[in-house]
């Protein structure tokens, strides 16, 4: 009976590599999904997003005139995609 050696390396690397891609890979958010926006949002966004803000950099927040200001053209596809008022 033949025995397979695995090196402590080996088995570390992997675990390195699969926490690596569980990290840079968190729920993809597709615009197309509109349905599950608000689920996505408070899985991924919302504990940094409280209330609009933005806990990382306080001038780039989720406020229409913020979007506005640091987004070009951000909206005009707004008020392309939303139905009108």
């Amino acid at each position: 009976m033949t025995s397979i050696v695995i090196s402590p390396m080996r088995v570390l690397l992997g675990a390195a590599l699969a926490l690596l891609i569980g990290l840079l890979s968190p729920v993809a958010a597709f615009a197309a999904d509109a349905a599950h926006g608000a689920q996505i949002f408070s899985a991924n966004c919302a504990a940094c997003h409280i209330g609009g803000g933005n806990v990382v950099n306080a001038e780039r927040t989720l406020k229409q005139a913020d979007l506005d200001a640091y987004l070009s053209g951000y909206g005009e596809v707004t008020k392309r995609r939303l139905p009108p008022r």
